[in-house]
């Protein structure tokens, strides 16, 4: 009689195990501390993929398979799921945005032009950067720190346009430029950003995680009130699996995706690639459209950029 018990005592335990990762998907939104465990993520589902492995090879019992399936597949969607493409009608009008961040490296500024891109958004960049890229295009706006290196309340983010490009009136915490841009045919609001990244200690160029949810809640809140179609881009340290993430692409359109997505951080630090960090986006309004999103590799420096093409959808 006691034997039938334990078994179902120990099947019980060996399922909530298998389904307890999945509760990630109903809690990472409670608190903006959990966005430390979303980065982390990866180095989570490994540790776990080689437990439930190890317990495989030990038991050789059909729980620990499941056990081992489900850990697996939770790994994939968590961290994999958004990358995955999304589908968008081909805007009707095609602009083609740029960003990156150049991590105060030389030598990007050749790469960037010949990429041509209509408007680009650009963080950390030198100063002989800056005047190469201002030379090539006629219209340019940088904010206060741009040019060094600059107190953590000082982004420091450049766009560069064909149109002309007019600094509209954003709030103080705004981390970076708020822009209308003057397409002939379609002028709309650009929003070229560099939010500090999130820290459990904040020092130099970062902030708390509940901050940086209060500046992402900003944006995303002055989003909301924009009249023209919304073009938000830059170096947001937002990674995809995370609440803050979740905020913007509630309510824009995710047009890195538009092909299959990717990290972007390639910091040289030990171990930092195995976080598979994707925190450089382009977001449109839901009435703007993208096409042929994607990274593009530029010189050493630890960021990819990120493209897209955008405009307004199809009637």
């Amino acid at each position: 009689m006691q034997r039938p018990r334990w078994a179902a005592a120990s099947t019980a335990v060996w399922a909530t195990l298998a389904v307890a990762p999945w509760t990630w998907f109903l809690v990472r939104r409670w608190t903006p501390i959990l966005d430390l465990v979303a980065i982390g993520l990866p180095l989570l589902a490994f540790g776990l993929i080689v437990v439930w492995t190890a317990l495989v090879f030990r038991r050789r019992s059909t729980l620990s398979v499941i056990g081992l399936a489900s850990v697996t597949v939770w790994g994939y969607v968590a961290i994999v799921g958004p990358w995955t493409p999304r589908s968008s009608p081909a805007p009707t009008s095609e602009i083609d945005v740029v960003s990156f961040n150049t991590g105060f490296r030389g030598g990007a500024a050749d790469t960037l032009l010949a990429l041509d891109p209509d408007v680009l958004v650009v963080q950390e960049l030198p100063p002989a950067q800056h005047q190469r890229l201002a030379a090539a295009y006629p219209h340019d706006e940088v904010t206060a720190g741009v040019l060094a290196r600059a107190a953590a309340d000082h982004p420091k983010v450049g766009a560069y346009s064909r149109w002309d490009l007019t600094v509209l009136d954003a709030p103080p915490d705004f981390p970076g430029l708020r822009l209308r841009v003057d397409h002939p045919e379609h002028p709309f609001i650009l929003y070229a950003l560099h939010i500090a990244k999130p820290a459990l200690f904040p020092q130099s160029y970062a902030t708390s995680f509940g901050h940086h949810q209060d500046i992402v809640e900003l944006v995303r809140d002055l989003g909301r009130a924009e009249i023209l179609p919304l073009v938000v881009a830059g170096d947001l340290n937002a990674p995809d699996r995370a609440a803050d993430y979740a905020l913007l692409d509630h309510d824009l359109r995710d047009v890195v995706r538009t092909n299959w997505a990717a990290p972007t951080s390639r910091k040289r630090v030990p171990g930092w690639r195995l976080l598979l960090l994707r925190i450089d986006h382009i977001f449109v309004s839901e009435d703007w459209c993208g096409a042929r999103g994607g990274r593009v590799e530029i010189g050493r420096a630890d960021h990819l950029a990120v493209r897209a093409t955008v405009g307004p959808c199809p009637d």
